[in-house]
């Protein structure tokens, strides 16, 4: 019985102290992510132009069948940082079945920013929502915007 209960002890032990060892690397407490915008860029297939729709509101598209997106989480952190295992997860949603997902690995910030990107190919005919979280730290950060798609005559 006593060497059950020392095999358990020993067993929190060691999880208490890995916890402690994720959250803390050299001293460091370890950065959380967060997103901190949505670019959103046109790309018009007709005529090959890109159109940086970002910070416009009440985006709406009437018939725009050669339009597809491109869009780019920023995320932000100190600059000249890198933490693993953190990824942005796109959910793509046209009305409200969900039509793509996609996870976007985090690479080094040379500066606060850095562009996690995706493309989703057109047409559209119904409003196109994007969501975006990062997934692999316990803080939650999320984005979402929506893109009013529509077809008919």
């Amino acid at each position: 019985m006593s060497l059950t209960i020392y095999r358990v002890l020993n067993v929190v032990i060691v999880s208490i102290v890995s916890f402690v060892i994720t959250i803390t690397v050299s001293g460091q407490t370890v950065q959380q992510l967060k997103i901190t915008g949505l670019k959103i860029v046109n790309y018009n297939q007709y005529d090959n132009i890109f159109k940086d729709v970002s910070e416009e509101k009440d985006l709406e598209y009437w018939n725009a069948l050669g339009t597809s997106v491109i869009v780019s989480a920023l995320v932000s952190a100190k600059p000249n940082t890198y933490v693993s295992g953190r990824k942005v997860e796109f959910k793509i949603y046209g009305g409200k079945k969900l039509i793509r997902t996609h996870a976007g690995e985090i690479g080094y910030f040379r500066s606060e920013n850095y562009y996690v990107p995706i493309m989703l190919y057109g047409p559209f005919c119904q409003p196109l929502t994007i969501k975006a979280r990062i997934i692999g730290q316990r803080r939650i950060s999320t984005i979402s915007r929506t893109l009013n798609f529509a077809c008919g005559e």
